[in-house]
């Protein structure tokens, strides 16, 4: 049954009146005091969900969980586009392919950084593939070496985090691939797409609502 409720403050004399109207005419009033009548609305509005705005998102963003700000976790998706990888303080001009980067922040400090790359769609349960080149553990966990990571409170953050990685020199430590010895071997061998043959599947797929992402 449908309702609507009236609500008169009487002046001077500290109450509330409350009517209740249904749809079939009946009616219900009741009078509280004011303090009573305030105490019901905060109560009810404490239990109303207060949102927070993601505000603007960064480039290739897919998902998140967001809590405040400093506080998420997000993945964003780059496109296979050439791009320049310094390699032994060397800038090669090389294709890459489809990349997942995943980032956590608590209290605006990066705790978990992931790189991965992939083939098709990044669509919830798409396969991962190791990061072709260096600078990335066999798990996908970033290397960061020297680089002060700065704070980040908002999704859109995430984005200086990816231009340090892409900006940082990298070499042969956390190179693996079965095809080529070292990553030199690699750069010189890329044309203009990356080739789907130099990725190595990891045997773990894509999901949002995974909790852990090391």
């Amino acid at each position: 049954m449908e309702k609507n409720m009236t609500v008169s403050i009487v002046q001077g004399d500290n109450r509330a009146i409350i009517t209740i109207n249904h749809t079939d005419g009946t009616s219900v009033r009741k009078t509280v005091s004011i303090q009573e009548f305030k105490n019901a609305m905060d109560a009810a509005s404490s239990d109303i969900p207060k949102g927070n705005l993601l505000g603007p998102l960064p480039e290739g963003y897919l998902e998140s969980r967001y809590s405040s700000p400093g506080n998420f976790c997000v993945w964003t998706a780059l496109p296979a586009k050439l791009r320049t990888i310094l390699y032994y303080g060397k800038a090669y001009h090389v294709p890459f392919p489809p990349l997942l980067f995943f980032f956590e922040a608590e209290k605006a400090n990066v705790t978990k950084s992931s790189l991965y790359a992939f083939h098709g769609q990044a669509a919830q349960g798409a396969a991962l593939y190791h990061y072709p080149f260096g600078n990335v553990y066999h798990n996908g966990r970033i290397c960061w070496g020297n680089i002060k990571l700065p704070r980040i409170m908002k999704l859109k953050e995430v984005e200086c985090l990816i231009e340090a990685f892409f900006s940082s020199d990298t070499n042969d430590d956390l190179f693996h691939n079965v095809h080529h010895k070292t990553q030199r071997e690699l750069l010189h061998s890329l044309d203009k797409t990356f080739p789907i043959s130099d990725l190595q599947e990891m045997g773990k797929r894509l999901s949002f609502q995974e909790e852990s992402w090391r």
